[in-house]
Parts: C-alpha cells; structure tokens; sequence
C-alpha cells in the first residue's frame, strides 16, 4: 500500500490536464469556425452585390434612353451619355479607356461600395438579318440590325473591412 500513495492524486492531475487540453481545443476550434463562418457570410454578400452589379449593367444595356435605373444616376463620360457611348465608334480608344477606368454606376448601400463598368469590345452592322421570321412584313426584307459585343465589370467592396470582389460578364446585344 506504501507504493500506492499519490496513485489517485497523479490520476486525477492528468485526467484535469486532458480535459483542460480538450477544453482549449473545443475553444479554439469554436472562434475558428465562428471567424470562417462571419467571413463566408462576408463573402456572400460581396459576391451577391457583385452579381446585382451585373444584372443592372444587363438592365441598362437593354433599356437604352433612360437616365434614371433603379433609382440609381447613371453617370456620362467626357465622350457623352451611355446612349452616346453605345452608338460611338468602337475605335475611340480614348472613350473605351475612360469607360474602363469610370464606373456608369456608383452605388454606396449598407457599407458596400458598388462600381459598374460596361465596355464595348466589338460592334458590327448586320444587313438583311432577320427576314420574314424575325419581323412583321411591313419591314421588308433587308432588314439593318447592329450587333455589340460589351465587358461588364461590377467591383463591390466593403468600405469597414476594405474585401473586394470582382464580377465580370460578356453581355452580347442585338437590336
């Protein structure tokens, strides 16, 4: 019984020591999971404003001759409106830099900062297209269409924490 003594209190000390180990495991694996989980929702919202910032470029394309979308101001360039821009050359490369570098649409909303670009990369004169098919008789038969080819860049970023998220989009446009 003499070699016993201390038996018991040893046991219990390394019994204490793993709870505590496990203890400060289960704590640290918690805050982690609680930080990647506070930063995949982060990230959702990024992506999600990014994604509306392509649905409004897809919008504007589609709705030409308005100044007001969504509430939202689009903004001109120094080579002229949206509308203008559009219909422009696409071989000004002047106004194809600046509608690279200034966003149509700024939008600052529940701290995220939302930036849209629309690009035009290739335009084309389309002659005779459509026919019977496509439109009513009264139209004829050569029927003159145009063709563009447009880069929609949507660049959402969190103004408190700095995170950015990118979304672009080809957007292809016949009218």
């Amino acid at each position: 019984m003499k070699n016993n003594k201390g038996f018991i209190l040893i046991t219990v000390i390394i019994f204490s020591a793993a709870a505590l180990i496990l203890a400060i495991a289960m704590y640290f694996a918690t805050t982690n999971s609680t930080k990647f989980s506070g930063a995949f929702r982060q990230f959702n919202s990024l992506k999600e404003a990014a994604d509306t910032g392509i649905n409004i470029g897809i919008e504007l394309i589609n709705k030409p001759g308005s100044s007001k979308l969504l509430d939202y101001t689009i903004k001109s360039l120094t080579c002229g409106t949206f509308e203008e821009y559009i219909i422009s050359s696409p071989d000004n490369s002047t106004c194809k830099q600046e509608a690279e570098t200034k966003p149509w649409i700024d939008i600052t909303e529940n701290g995220i900062n939302l930036k849209i670009y629309i690009v035009k990369l290739y335009q084309s004169h389309i002659s005779g297209a459509g026919g019977a098919a496509s439109f009513p008789p009264s139209y004829g038969g050569n029927v003159q269409k145009y063709q563009y080819l447009l880069k929609i860049i949507s660049k959402a970023e969190e103004a408190s924490s700095g995170n950015r998220i990118t979304a672009e989009a080809l957007y292809r446009y016949t009218f």
